[in-house]
């Protein structure tokens, strides 16, 4: 019985020390960055196999708490979008009470558990680098409309070096840890790491092999060795803006770029222009381009209109059941495939002007 009371009574400290600790960080972030006064519900995409689970949270006075003991161990992400894009922020579904705090500056700090503390500790070094990068590069902008082009030149030089500093730190928390919280980082920087890393990676987060975030990273890099450059690009059929099957087979130009996308990806809307420009170029010299779009099907419409908005003249499809992408190892768009006329991968992940100077030389070869 005295073994019981004991029990019981060290469970309820250890509870009011873990809430003490949860408060004490929400309190910290407060008076560090100031509350967002949001009172709304938020979404959280919980990334299992199989059809895509969400649940759902309240904001109350810009904090939110989430109690679960479902998912343990599983990767979600927090979507907030109807208050600023940024607020979208990775979070570890580990048992226990989850409080996510949203601050005046669009900053989403997520404590309360191991996994996710761990998540704040790297949030307190890297979120003010990518506010202080945000903030360089609209300057830059300024300063190219007022025309100081050597200013902005230099500002943007320095902007470059904080970028640098930001990828680094992410990347050696990523490396350095062995947790699930490092497991996550790995996943948000697949595109990153080389084939043969990612199998290094793998070994050291070998304990973690039960865990969908470990199976993604398995699938990157069986993905990443079926498009390593010299493979044959994996084929598929896919249904296009027109309503007709269109496959990959049936292209038979000297030059194909696949182009994976989405409506919603800015990254990729700004990077149509170059695609216009690149298309109408080469176009009559053997150059195609299929672009991926891995809308949802219920997106479709928006998908048509995005195609119709931007004015794009290319074959379009739609990966509705996202076998495609998964095929090709995408985690994050745009992504690009470079196929030559017997279907082999050329290069891949070229975007701008490394794609323009690739096409060029190509083409004119």
């Amino acid at each position: 019985m005295k073994n019981t009371k004991f029990i019981y009574a060290f469970l309820i400290a250890f509870f009011l020390i873990v809430s003490g600790y949860a408060f004490a960080q929400t309190d910290k972030i407060i008076n560090e960055h100031g509350i967002m006064p949001y009172n709304g519900m938020a979404k959280i995409l919980i990334k299992v196999p199989g059809p895509y689970i969400y649940d759902s949270i309240n904001f109350v006075n810009g904090v939110a708490t989430f109690k679960q003991d479902k998912y343990d161990g599983e990767i979600g992400w927090l979507y907030a979008l109807d208050i600023d894009r940024n607020m979208v922020h990775y979070i570890i579904l580990e048992k226990g009470t989850i409080t996510i705090t949203a601050t005046k500056d669009s900053l989403i700090f997520i404590t309360g558990t191991p996994n996710n503390d761990a998540f704040f500790t790297l949030d307190k070094e890297i979120e003010p680098l990518r506010m202080k990068m945000k903030t360089m590069f609209r300057k830059v902008e300024s300063l190219k409309k007022q025309g100081e082009k050597e200013a902005a030149a230099q500002l943007e030089k320095e902007g470059l070096e904080v970028s640098k500093t930001w990828w680094t730190k992410q990347e050696e928390f990523a490396l350095n840890s062995n947790n699930l919280a490092g497991l996550n980082y790995v996943n948000k920087l697949m595109g990153r790491f080389t084939t043969d890393n990612l199998k290094k990676i793998l070994e050291q987060y070998k304990q973690f092999a039960d865990k969908n975030a470990y199976k993604s990273v398995v699938r990157r890099v069986n993905a990443e060795t079926r498009t390593d450059i010299g493979a044959v690009a994996p084929l598929f059929t896919l249904v296009s803006d027109k309503g007709e099957d269109l496959s990959l087979s049936s292209i038979k130009k000297k030059l194909t770029i696949i182009d994976f996308w989405a409506s919603w990806c800015g990254p990729c809307r700004a990077e149509n222009p170059n695609l216009i420009a690149l298309y109408s170029k080469w176009k009559d010299n053997g150059l195609e381009i299929i672009s991926v779009s891995i809308d949802k099907v219920e997106d479709k419409d928006k998908w048509l209109k995005a195609i119709n908005d931007d004015k794009l003249t290319w074959l379009q499809v739609l990966d509705e059941k996202g076998t495609v992408n998964k095929d090709y190892g995408v985690t994050a768009i745009p992504r690009t495939f470079l196929v030559d006329e017997s279907g082999k991968i050329v290069a891949k992940d070229l975007r701008g002007q490394e794609l323009n100077d690739f096409v060029k030389k190509y083409m004119e070869n």
